[in-house]
């Protein structure tokens, strides 16, 4: 079955049938573009999150399933949570 029929995830349904109420957290999101399975599900959620109103960061990286790949995510996803003044924003 490709990828695009598949159903959301428990947790991506409970976003879009609005049983997770909108707050002040704040989601950064990122997922490498040659994981099929991790990016089609982070582009469900990102999608969910955004549609009902979530503070939400998304970035989609072409890199790999390590360390390395991370690091720069783990930096910008941090400073970008901790940053008070920032508002809603995708990348993607």
């Amino acid at each position: 079955m490709p990828l695009s029929e598949h159903k959301p995830g428990w947790l991506t349904q409970q976003v879009i049938e609005q049983k997770v109420i909108p707050s002040s957290l704040k989601i950064f999101q990122e997922a490498d573009s040659r994981e099929a399975d991790i990016h089609f599900v982070n582009n469900q959620m990102h999608a969910a999150l955004q549609k009902a109103g979530h503070n939400v960061n998304y970035r989609v990286f072409n890199g790999g399933h390590d360390v390395l790949c991370w690091r720069g995510g783990l930096i910008d996803g941090l400073s970008w949570l901790l940053d008070k003044n920032k508002s809603q924003q995708s990348e993607n």
